[in-house]
C-alpha cells in the first residue's frame, strides 16, 4: 500500500516576545531620555541658530520645575515597556502606562506655552525631540496588542 501524502501542517509560531508596539514604546522614552541630555533644550538665538554645545537659557524664558517630568517619563517609559516584554501578560496595561507617561510629558509642553507665550522660537532641537516622542507615547495605545497566551 502508498501512503497518501499528508497536508502540511505548519507549526503555529510562537507570539514574539518584542513586538513592535514595545520596541515604538522603548524608542519613544528612550528618544525623551537622550534628547532631555544631550541636545540643547533652548538656545539663546532663535531660528536653531545654536551655539556649538552651549545651553544658553534666554532671560525671557521662564523655567518650571516642572521639567523633571521629561526625564522621569523617558526613565519609567522604558522600565515599563522592560516590563511589558518580560511578562506578556501586562501589554495592554503598559499600552495604557506608557499613555499616561505620553499626557505627563506633554502637560509639561503645555505648561511652558502658557508660562512662555511665544518663546518657542528659543526651543532647541532636544526641545523638538521629546515633544514628538511623548507624543509617540500617547498614539502608542492605538497600536493593536497580541492578547496573552494562556
Amino acid at each position: 500500500m502508498s501512503q497518501q501524502p499528508q497536508p502540511n501542517r505548519a507549526m503555529p509560531k510562537p507570539p514574539r516576545r518584542v513586538g513592535l508596539t514595545d520596541l515604538f514604546g522603548f524608542i519613544c522614552s528612550g528618544a525623551v531620555i537622550v534628547s532631555f541630555v544631550i541636545p540643547p533644550w533652548l538656545a539663546e538665538s532663535p531660528g536653531m541658530g545654536i551655539l556649538t554645545g552651549v545651553q544658553a537659557t534666554p532671560s525671557t524664558v521662564v523655567i518650571s520645575p516642572l521639567m523633571i517630568v521629561i526625564p522621569l517619563v523617558g526613565l519609567l517609559g522604558l522600565l515599563i515597556t522592560l516590563i511589558g516584554i518580560i511578562r506578556p501578560s501586562l501589554k495592554r496595561l503598559v499600552g495604557w502606562l506608557l499613555l499616561i507617561l505620553g499626557v505627563a510629558g506633554l502637560a509639561y509642553y503645555v505648561n511652558f506655552v502658557v508660562q512662555n507665550g511665544g518663546v518657542l522660537f528659543y526651543a532647541g532641537i532636544g526641545f523638538w525631540i521629546a515633544l514628538f516622542a511623548s507624543m509617540g507615547l500617547v498614539l502608542q495605545v492605538l497600536a493593536p496588542r497580541p492578547t496573552a497566551q494562556k
